[in-house]
């Protein structure tokens, strides 16, 4: 191996492993001998995605039993797809970790060395290269490896200076690496050892990519022994299944077929001092990174969720999606097919309840792009609450996945005002419609953005009005249109005073203790930007008031969808 070969690399900055060595909190013997062994071996790959709240919390614990009930609920805040079964990073870390635990494995914990940590933080690099060791008249060049990973724009150097198999990350500068950035391309390119997911086994991956998981395999890893049912082989990682993609382009034969004649084209000259130097960077902005974090199309929606009153101790809870419609050249409709999917968790992520709704572009949909609503609907007893949302274009085949957790208000005691909901339009209800309240049609606009000089139209129901003699409520309304504002500052007080720049009162009566009520916002004077819609109700009956504020935005025609 050429001499250069050992200074290509060499500038991985030094301040990058004291990050990597020197945490803010350390795992400590003492730490570990709280722990059984099942539980040592998990922790030792989970701590590179606990931060140290997270990693003190944890050894605070008073037992095992409480330290996995603590990663259960863990890795269901980490799901990138919380409404279906699959939880695809946690597949994918237990996967890195039992690959490091049998291709770097050391005896000490945390059973890898660096090489083990840098794969299962990033996963499979895109070009590895082994450095073989050299004997010169100076000295002994210790044997090493250079990883290069395309999407963090990073290099790492790795060297096995004791000769013991214990490879880490190589920090001495033994050289300027942008001297070679041509022999460097060559190198990583065309002299690259099989890549280590070449040689997997099919039913190793197939254990990970089951969405009926064996926990007790991928809580503590799965058994060595597996490695034994076949014969190794080239194997070509396929990608997972579900909504997470692959990163590993060389698993891609067609990618591999197509890499450059010239080197340079990949390594251009002035960056590759920068990629060997970005190490420290990467891994103080992202401590890990996983497939789905950057190849996965994604579908783009908006969505919000609206409580209102459902009965004694339950609560109506709407969450209104809207996603982008666009137009399907010589088809007749529904031309493209679509699914919104919801599931509710409680504080301790134990599903309460999921729904989805399949939909199809509309007949009237022709040409342009547009914004489509939709709306799925819980009943839910008053509790806290942690809701996934997720959108799918079932023919373009993306997707993407959000999550919010709510607080159910409490709408049975005194006045009380529902959430505000922004609408697309209000009519009378004239046939049936998937958004029909009494005779009304609320079709929701969650994206909150109207164009200059529309109207922008506001739903909102009352609770708990006083009933008179004459078995009718009476309440003044009074709503108001101010600039945007950050101030943790009472209602009360903007009311009273402050910025206004469209306001309006009525009054009202009705037969009930519960009253509907719609309005349409005027926004001739209002110009681009974001705006508070404030609302005060009081009961003339009780003599009682209650407030809701709620924000939209005001955008150019152009904007608007």
């Amino acid at each position: 191996m050429k001499r250069w070969l050992t200074l290509c690399a060499a500038c991985v900055v030094a301040a990058a492993t004291a990050a990597a060595a020197d945490p803010e909190y350390e795992v400590s013997a003492a730490d570990l001998e709280k722990l059984e062994p099942r539980m040592q071996r998990q922790v030792a790959s989970l701590q590179y995605l606990m931060n140290p709240y997270q990693l003190r919390q944890f050894f605070a614990l008073p037992s095992d039993s409480a330290r996995r009930a603590w990663i259960t609920r863990f890795w269901a805040a980490q799901d990138p797809t919380p409404t279906t079964p699959q939880n695809e990073m946690k597949a994918e870390h237990y996967l890195r970790a039992d690959i490091a635990g049998i291709e770097y494995h050391i005896n000490a914990w945390p059973g890898w060395d660096r090489r083990g940590e840098v794969l299962i933080r990033y996963g499979f690099p895109d070009y590895r290269g082994k450095i073989e060791a050299e004997v010169t008249a100076r000295r002994v060049h210790a044997p090493g490896e250079l990883w290069y990973y395309r999407r963090h724009q990073m290099i790492i150097q790795f060297a096995d200076e004791s000769l013991n198999g214990n490879y880490k990350y190589a920090i001495t500068p033994l050289g300027d690496a942008q001297d070679t950035s041509i022999e460097l391309a060559e190198f990583l390119i065309y002299d690259t050892a099989d890549a280590i997911q070449e040689r997997i086994p099919p039913q190793y991956l197939e254990f990970y990519r089951d969405p009926e998981l064996n926990e007790t395999g991928v809580e503590w890893g799965i058994r060595e022994e597996l490695f034994g049912m076949v014969e190794p082989e080239r194997y070509l990682r396929p990608r997972m299944a579900g909504t997470t993609e692959r990163i590993d382009e060389l698993v891609d034969p067609d990618y591999a077929r197509s890499l450059p004649d010239n080197p340079s084209d990949v390594f251009q000259r002035d960056q590759v001092q920068k990629m060997a130097s970005n190490f420290q960077a990467v891994l103080e902005d992202n401590p890990s990174s996983y497939p789905f974090n950057f190849t996965k199309e994604r579908f783009p929606f908006y969505f919000g969720v609206e409580q209102f009153r459902g009965g004694d101790g339950v609560n109506r809870v709407e969450v209104n999606l809207e996603f982008p419609l666009k137009p399907v050249a010589g088809a007749s409709p529904p031309a493209r097919s679509y699914r919104a999917s919801v599931v509710v968790m409680d504080e301790s992520y134990t599903v309460v309840d999921r729904q989805k709704q399949d939909l199809g572009v509309p007949a009237d949909h022709a040409d342009g792009t547009r914004l489509m609503p939709a709306q799925i609907v819980f009943t839910l007893p008053r509790s806290y609450y942690r809701v996934g949302v997720a959108m799918e274009d079932l023919d373009a085949k993306t997707s993407s996945a959000y999550r919010t957790n709510i607080s159910a208000r409490d709408f049975d005691r005194e006045l009380a005002i529902s959430d505000v909901l922004f609408a697309q339009r209000i009519a009378p209800a004239e046939s049936n419609s998937l958004f029909m309240r009494g005779a009304l049609v609320v079709v929701p606009h969650p994206i909150r953005r109207y164009a200059v000089g529309s109207a922008v139209p506001v739903y909102f129901e009352l609770y708990n009005l006083g009933i008179n003699r004459e078995g009718m409520s009476e309440y003044e309304v009074e709503y108001r249109v101010a600039p945007h504002t950050e101030k943790k500052e009472g209602l009360l007080s903007r009311f009273r005073g402050g910025e206004t720049v469209f306001s309006s009162s009525f009054k009202a009566s009705g037969y009930s203790a519960s009253e509907p009520l719609h309005i349409t916002i005027r926004t001739e004077n209002l110009k681009p930007g974001l705006y508070d819609f404030m609302v005060r109700v009081k009961d003339e009956h009780w003599q009682s008031e209650q407030f809701r504020e709620a924000t939209f935005r005001i955008v150019e025609p152009s904007a608007a969808e």
